[in-house]
């Protein structure tokens, strides 16, 4: 995911159009996946465990 948000962040190609999102934007996604994702995560290991 790291790499993926310094490719998210940084990109520039021309060729296709495609422009980074910048750091807040990117700080917006990593927040929403650790609210969203890591409750989850806990809550499947709960589910498969008993």
């Amino acid at each position: 995911m790291k790499i993926a948000t310094l490719i998210a962040v940084y990109v520039n190609w021309d060729f296709t159009r495609v422009h980074g999102i910048g750091w807040g934007w990117a700080g917006v996604i990593w927040l929403y996946s650790i609210i969203i994702y890591f409750p989850l995560d806990i809550f499947k290991f709960i589910i498969c465990y008993s």
